[in-house]
């Protein structure tokens, strides 16, 4: 199946990427690797944190994956690993505030859910043989397994998302109009096998 988004930037590199969305099905998967190796990590703090200081003002749809010993410079002898947790298509890699080696990837498991990584700081080099230097918002429809290498990291933010799952219970659901797909957001735990799961 390939879903034709029209909402997004109309954008064909030069290796000839399409905007159109690349999945197939609908409904959830079972996620049967961890996004960084668990011995690598050291914390990982849940969804729903409100940090006005960090511009959350809402809770965040993300949680965040810490390694041993972090230290918010980044310096590349620290990275850890980041992984696919199923088998699905990366279709959206753009920067994180327009930062170069700061990477936000998105990876369709089907075509109605979803995982989202923000600040991976390098690529897999089989990703960056198929997208090039990333510059710009790209949309590259990349096949990847589960517990494929997909980049590095210092420290790394992680969330899930199921179009078909509805939040409710919104105070003031009008707040959440700017950032529509947070009443989508769903457990980051909730998918995974066990016993990675426990």
């Amino acid at each position: 199946w390939v879903i034709n988004d029209t909402s997004r930037p109309q954008e064909t590199g030069s290796k000839g990427f399409s905007t159109g969305k690349q999945c197939s099905g609908s409904g959830t998967v079972t996620f049967t690797s961890p996004p960084a190796q668990l011995e690598d990590v050291e914390l990982i703090q849940p969804i729903g944190l409100i940090n006005a200081y960090s511009g959350h003002v809402t809770p965040t749809d993300h949680g965040y994956y810490y390694p041993h010993n972090w230290q918010p410079q980044d310096d590349p002898s620290r990275f850890i690993d980041v992984f696919s947790p199923a088998s699905g298509v990366i279709n959206e890699i753009s920067l994180v505030g327009n930062r170069l080696g700061d990477y936000r990837l998105v990876i369709h498991h089907t075509c109605t859910f979803y995982t989202i990584y923000i600040h991976v700081k390098e690529l897999s080099p089989r990703i960056l043989e198929i997208t090039g230097p990333i510059t710009a918002h790209k949309y590259p429809n990349i096949q990847v397994s589960a517990g494929e290498l997909i980049g590095r990291a210092n420290s790394f933010d992680f969330s899930v998302y199921d179009d078909e799952a509805m939040l409710s219970g919104f105070v003031i659901p009008e707040h959440y109009s700017g950032e529509p797909w947070k009443i989508h957001t769903v457990d980051m735990f909730a998918y995974f096998s066990e016993p990675l799961r426990s």
